[in-house]
């Protein structure tokens, strides 16, 4: 689920001064990036720390990590093509147009994915490769080229494996 999602979705008492910097948010989306956190405190009514809570509350370590993550998000969205991933192109389209397509697809495909990667998991995770002495790799079929691909990477920074 996108981060605009979550917030869209969360749901506050109305007397909750979480619900008015949610609706300033969602209202400012496009500028958001543009204001500092005592503009966005003073126009919500609330202070500064309520804005680290309310960045805390979405998982993240505070306001700016979450208002970071936000407005890269909606970027993103704003900047992407709608082409419909189930059916991109049709019988009368060129071989360019279907290769411009497919392209655009990828590379939204790629994005999106980089989105949802959070770089405390990825430290975690290359912390926990570098510590091991050897890596055993279980897959089935179709996974066994993910797990060839995942095998060559082990190789590049010499670790111990198997598959």
């Amino acid at each position: 689920m996108y981060l605009y999602q979550k917030v869209e979705s969360a749901v506050f008492k109305q007397t909750d001064t979480r619900e008015s910097i949610k609706k300033f948010i969602l209202e400012n989306q496009e500028n958001l990036g543009n204001y500092t956190m005592e503009e966005i405190a003073r126009l919500t009514y609330t202070s500064k720390s309520t804005l680290v809570r309310f960045g805390k509350y979405f998982n993240y370590l505070g306001w700016k990590d979450f208002v970071y993550d936000f407005t890269h998000e909606i970027a993103q969205i704003n900047d992407s093509e709608n082409i419909n991933a189930n059916l991109p192109f049709t019988s009368t389209s060129n071989t360019l147009e279907i290769i411009e397509k497919l392209g655009i697809l990828k590379i939204q495909s790629i994005k999106e994915t980089a989105s949802l990667l959070s770089s405390n998991d990825l430290d975690k995770a290359s912390k926990i490769l570098d510590a091991s002495e050897s890596i055993i790799i279980f897959g089935r079929s179709p996974n066994n080229y993910m797990g060839e691909l995942f095998k060559r990477s082990i190789n590049s920074i010499q670790k111990k494996h198997s598959l």
